[in-house]
């Protein structure tokens, strides 16, 4: 069943038969891939057997095929169908092709332009007599419907109405009912980027909570290792987090480790290495202080 993808995925003992096998999991040998070599790109006819695979098995019990793929409801079906690994592009992949292919073919047959259509100067949603209930403006302009997300995204939060309030479940399935109106929803202010942030934030206010400045100080020491003192860490609390201003100290000196054309994506890549490519260090300039977050993400939890 195996097929090599290209050369430049293979590297000593990462082979084809070593990081294909599908009987190690869905994406074959995990430890396998990093940045462009991903399973789907290195291992074709596997992907393409486990995405079959994975299809036949989307549908069992009461859970329909039609409700769950109809894009009526959305360029992802019906989002209350899905849960890993049965997502839409898994479980609808005649769909998911459509969907894909549609801004570019399907929506301008007959002599409909996405000049006029996708201009958003004529409203949040285009030149609505365009549209009908499959070829919508979120279909068919996706790079004009990320231009308006943003944008409503980036004045969402105002004076008092702040996603701290707005976006608390607490309130409510929707948060805060009275932060929304017109184009400004929970839906489109309450991204997971702003749950994200959310989530940090109250992290960071407690990181400290009942400690001294001492206590920080010595934690977020950078003289005792690339994380401080990583006896001080536990789960959701980490240096990244509780020490930003050493965080970003530490990734202020990494920049400077790819001055004059020295490339990152291979000095870095553990494919190499544990440390990356042992060719690229030197003194001052080492695996840990270069790329710190493959780094941290490799040291002992």
């Amino acid at each position: 069943l195996s097929t090599v993808a290209g050369e430049s995925c293979w590297m000593d003992v990462l082979n084809a038969d070593f990081c294909c096998d599908v009987r190690k999991g869905f994406s074959g040998d995990a430890r396998c891939w990093n940045g462009p070599f991903t399973f789907a790109a290195c291992c074709p006819a596997e992907a393409a057997f486990v995405a079959a695979e994975t299809e036949k098995q989307c549908w069992i019990g009461s859970i329909s095929r039609p409700a769950c793929c109809d894009i009526r409801k959305g360029s992802q079906g019906d989002p209350r169908c899905w849960n890993a690994p049965f997502t839409f592009e898994a479980c609808c992949r005649n769909e998911a092709a459509f969907v894909k292919s549609a801004p570019k073919k399907e929506c301008w047959i007959g002599g409909v332009l996405p000049e006029s259509c996708c201009d958003i100067n004529k409203g949040i949603t285009g030149d609505t007599r365009c549209w009908d209930p499959i070829f919508t403006f979120d279909l068919c302009c996706p790079a004009a419907k990320i231009e308006v997300q943003k944008a409503i995204e980036d004045s969402c939060w105002l004076g008092e109405v702040t996603p701290k309030v707005c976006c608390d479940t607490r309130r409510g399935p929707q948060g805060e009912a009275e932060c929304w109106t017109g184009q400004y929803q929970f839906h489109s202010c309450c991204t997971p980027k702003v749950f994200e942030q959310l989530e940090l934030e109250e992290i960071q206010d407690t990181c400290w909570l009942g400690f001294g400045e001492g206590t920080r100080a010595a934690c977020c020491d950078t003289r005792k290792g690339l994380r401080g003192d990583n006896g001080c860490w536990s789960g959701a609390y980490n240096f990244q987090t509780c020490c930003p201003a050493e965080m970003k100290m530490v990734t202020t000196f990494a920049a400077q480790c790819w001055v004059g054309g020295i490339p990152e994506a291979v000095c870095c890549d553990q494919r190499r290495g544990p440390r990356g490519d042992e060719g690229c260090w030197d003194g001052l300039y080492s695996f840990e202080s270069c790329c710190p977050e493959q780094a941290a993400a490799a040291l002992p939890r």
